[in-house]
């Protein structure tokens, strides 16, 4: 996401890089009827998938020269599922010292 010349804006230099995980998730459809009024759906999250699009983003991001990472989550809320995907994803990004990196809340960004 860049900003352009043509797009007026509160912020006039915007250059963000944006990775998502979404192999998984709610992505994988799992979902039921619980009654006729109410709809469930299944979020998984793995290491494995966490630590592949971590990987990832922090090898592009070295090698494009970029230097700060953060790390989305909303493990606030979802202590278990978004808790272990931040727990992974930082411990990718920790192998990656010319990083910067900080976690955020999805809802704060």
């Amino acid at each position: 996401v860049r900003s352009g010349p043509s797009a007026p804006s509160r912020y006039p230099v915007v250059d963000l890089l944006i990775f998502r995980e979404n192999s998984e998730d709610l992505y994988l459809g799992r979902e039921r009827m619980v009654d006729p009024d109410t709809a469930e759906a299944v979020k998984v999250i793995t290491r494995g998938a966490t630590e592949r699009a971590a990987r990832y983003a922090c090898e592009l991001m070295t090698k494009l020269g970029r230097r700060k990472l953060a790390i989305a989550h909303k493990s606030n809320v979802l202590k278990l599922t978004d808790g272990l995907f931040l727990r992974s994803a930082e411990a990718i990004a920790a192998q990656y010292p010319q990083l910067e990196v900080r976690d955020r809340v999805i809802d704060a960004l």
